[in-house]
């Protein structure tokens, strides 16, 4: 019967993996406040200037303020992107990406063929003190012997969801751009 089959795992599902779920040692890879930013300089090809390059800073006092005041600046090329927004929201992607540069490898039971690649996980792993702590998989490998190689990166929402920028900062007419004329019969 159809009905009986369980789903496999989508997107939009969350699984969390406990010390159970996990065969051998979690290996870990941190890049380390090297590159975790506070600032960035994101520049890109304006139109409006005959495609030449522009520079857009972007800055998280919050970061900032983690960092014990210490500035770590960025620099972020975008030569695929010609408008002002979407350069921005990426910047403000990339900055929040820099701050979560942890990377786990584990190896999984069976059970963790179920799971696919770019979904989220939540980890529960109390040595390192994770309770349901979010990463996303990068790569799902199944082994001869049936155990699942998993490699996935710390995950948040902040990386993908929508800033509030304010376009009327934006340059150009405030109010309507076009005039109706009525012209009467001859």
């Amino acid at each position: 019967d159809v009905e009986d089959i369980e789903p496999v795992i989508g997107a939009n599902d969350i699984r969390n993996i406990t010390k159970d779920d996990i065969i051998g040692k979690i290996q870990l890879s941190d890049e380390g406040v090297r590159s975790a930013y506070n600032s960035l300089v994101a520049s890109f090809a304006d139109p409006a200037v005959k495609f030449e390059a522009r520079n857009i800073g972007f800055f998280n006092s919050e970061f900032l303020a983690s960092d014990k005041g210490v500035p770590k600046k960025g620099n972020l090329s975008v030569p695929g992107i010609t408008n002002y927004y979407n350069t921005r929201l990426l910047a403000e992607s990339y900055l929040n990406k820099s701050r979560f540069g942890l990377t786990v490898s584990m190896t999984l039971r069976y059970s963790g063929i179920l799971l696919l690649a770019g979904t989220v996980i939540e980890i529960t792993y109390p040595r390192y003190g994770w309770d349901n702590k979010p990463f996303r998989i990068d790569t799902v490998n199944m082994q001869p012997d049936g155990l699942v190689d998993i490699v996935a990166k710390e995950y948040d929402e902040s990386f993908y969801l929508e800033n509030r920028i304010d376009r009327s900062e934006s340059i150009g007419p405030t109010g309507p751009t076009t005039r109706i004329v009525t012209i009467g019969p001859p």
